[in-house]
Formats: C-alpha cells, structure tokens, sequence
C-alpha cells in the first residue's frame, strides 16, 4: 500500500514539473516577441528592405507567370521585351519636305514623245546633224554614187534614234541586224524596214 502511495506522488511531481517547464517556455517567447529586433526604426527599414528584396527574388522565380512579366531572359542573358521600345522621332534627313515627282518642265510632259525630248531636246538633235554632216563630208569622195553619202537631216536623224531605242527596247542587240529588214522569212520588223533602208541606216550608223 504504502509503495503505492509513493508511487502516485512522484507521478504528480512530474506532471508538475512538466507543467512549470511549459511555463516557463511560454514566458520566454512572451519575452522575445516584446523585445523583438524591431525596437530600432533603421532595423525596421532593413527588414522591409529584405522584404521588398524577397519578393523581387520571388517574382524572378519561375513560379511567376510569364504573362506578368515585362520581359524575357534567355539562358544567354538576350532579354526579349514583349512590347517593342516607344517610336522616336524621324530625323530631319529622313523627312520630305517636298511632293515627289517632276519638277519644272517636267511637270508639262504627259506622253512618252514629251518624256523623251525633256533629254532629246532640239539642241541635241542639231548637234548630231551637224557632227554627222561634217565626218560625212569627210568621207564622201570614197563613194561613187552621190546619193549614197548625201547629207542627213533633223528628221532622218529623230528616225535613226528612235531606231536604235525600238531595236533597244527588244533586246535584239546581239542579233543579226539585216533580220530587222529581212521580212522573206519572218524576221523583219515593220516599223524598222518602214522608217528607213538597211544601207542608208548602217551607213549613219
């Protein structure tokens, strides 16, 4: 009986010594939460500091969805922005001024003649019938016949260019010319054998 008894009272006195221990365990973290590490204003801003650094970690975590970010950085550290960077302004070089488009007497020439004579003006035309008359002269004792060294004229020589530019515009220069007068087997062409002779054009030529 009596080992009974003191068996109870030393069951009791560890209970009690555990319910004393919790105590004291509770009064100690009583104690730490009041004399936190935020009894300073500077060691507060520190902590929110770290905070702010915590979350900006946490964003950079591939937890975040990508659609929030502004941003995207490959493995090679290429950072691709998912909205293009704001327009500038044009520089001033890069600007018009000006309306595109002819100017001056160009302005008045409405058909391919009137494009052409802005560079063939009458001038030019005068040029070549003189130049062309004096080498002919030059030349023509070698023929026996008058007529096929006579002098050429504005008119003949407008016929000539614009020979040279239809043949020209056909990419045939690298064909025989006498096809362009040769209408026996198809090759001729009717505005070339039309406008003027193959001697009289290979002789201005």
């Amino acid at each position: 009986m009596e080992e009974n008894i003191l068996r109870w009272l030393e069951e009791e006195s560890d209970e009690d010594d555990l319910i004393v221990s919790e105590q004291e365990e509770d009064l100690r973290e009583e104690e730490n939460i009041i004399h936190s590490p935020h009894s300073t204003d500077t060691e507060q801003e520190d902590d929110e500091n770290d905070g702010i650094a915590g979350q900006n970690n946490s964003d950079s975590d591939e937890s975040v969805p990508l659609a929030d970010l502004p941003s995207y950085k490959s493995r090679n550290e290429t950072e691709w922005r998912k909205r293009s960077f704001p327009a500038t302004r044009v520089r001033s070089h890069n600007i018009i001024q000006k309306p595109l488009g002819p100017k001056g007497t160009a302005c008045n020439a409405s058909t391919p003649l009137q494009c052409f004579e802005l560079f063939f003006d009458p001038d030019v035309f005068e040029s070549l019938v003189n130049c062309t008359n004096i080498y002919i002269n030059t030349i023509k004792t070698k023929y026996q016949r008058e007529r096929d060294a006579k002098p050429t004229n504005l008119t003949e020589m407008r016929a000539f260019v614009g020979l040279l530019i239809v043949i020209g515009a056909n990419r045939s220069g690298r064909q025989n010319l006498r096809d362009f007068w040769d209408n026996s087997i198809g090759t001729g062409f009717e505005l070339v054998y039309l406008t003027i002779s193959i001697n009289r054009f290979c002789f201005l030529l």
